[in-house]
């Protein structure tokens, strides 16, 4: 998201990033201890930031210590079907619109593009031109919501611990759309086997959402921004994640 400052009339913040050494944006002007301070990754944008979402502007780890270290963004990149983890197959979406007919992938699997069919991934770049789709048909950031009972009860887990907006982990930059909008972990979470756990914990990571009543704010690479209902065919939702996977997408 650092990449954006000059463009949200943040050059003075912009002009303060060391782009050579990652390390020397935590001290402050002048400082020589890392973290003292935590300078650059506190400065809060207000631009990123969703007033309908809950919480403090910065992280709410469940140790306060660690608490208000990042400032916390709102908005995330668009990495298409799927975000978090990156290409684990043997971790795919329990939200699979097209099972049976097309099955999850499985730990044997060559086939699964996790993280590769959106227009952003981590360490490449995509152009507006690489979206074959369509620039009005294809995601290029949308919200999280920061609100879930469940996922907050899990131990040393708060869903508002995550949208590091200067950290570059996949959970804290982007959404997928394999899960539907507004998902949030089951009332029978804590009696789900560990494995079935996992998996609802990766989609929720996945999850684009708000607090607006019935949807979430998306902007699509054409820069247009639409209120996406969270009910959403999921086929037609999953479709606007990819960049070019051909689909065919009537009004959403």
């Amino acid at each position: 998201m650092h990449q954006l400052l000059p463009y949200i009339e943040q050059e003075a913040l912009w002009d303060r990033w060391d782009q050579y050494d990652f390390g020397a944006n935590r001290i402050e002007p002048g400082g020589t201890v890392e973290w003292v301070g935590e300078y650059f990754f506190r400065q809060v944008v207000m631009t990123l930031v969703c007033p309908s979402n809950p919480g403090d502007l910065r992280n709410e780890a469940a140790d306060p210590a660690d608490s208000g270290m990042f400032f916390r963004t709102h908005y995330y990149g668009a990495a298409g079907t799927r975000g978090y983890p990156r290409r684990n197959a043997s971790r795919p979406s329990l939200y699979n619109p097209f099972y049976p007919d097309i099955p999850n992938p499985t730990p044997s699997s060559t086939s699964y593009t996790a993280l590769t069919d959106g227009i952003f991934t981590q360490n490449k770049q995509y152009a507006m031109r690489d979206a074959i789709d369509g620039t009005g048909n294809t995601l290029l950031l949308g919200e999280r919501r920061f609100e879930d009972r469940v996922f907050d009860s899990l131990p040393d887990e708060r869903i508002r611990d995550w949208g590091w907006v200067r950290f570059g982990a996949q959970g804290d930059c982007f959404l997928g759309t394999g899960v539907p909008i507004n998902f949030r972990l089951p009332e029978n979470f804590a009696s789900l086997d560990s494995g079935t756990q996992q998996l609802l914990y990766d989609d929720r990571i996945n999850a684009y959402g708000s607090m607006h009543p019935g949807g979430a704010q998306v902007a699509l690479v054409d820069g247009s921004v639409r209120f996406i209902s969270e009910t959403i065919s999921p086929i037609t939702f999953r479709a606007l994640g990819t960049r070019a996977g051909g689909e065919v997408l009537g009004e959403f």
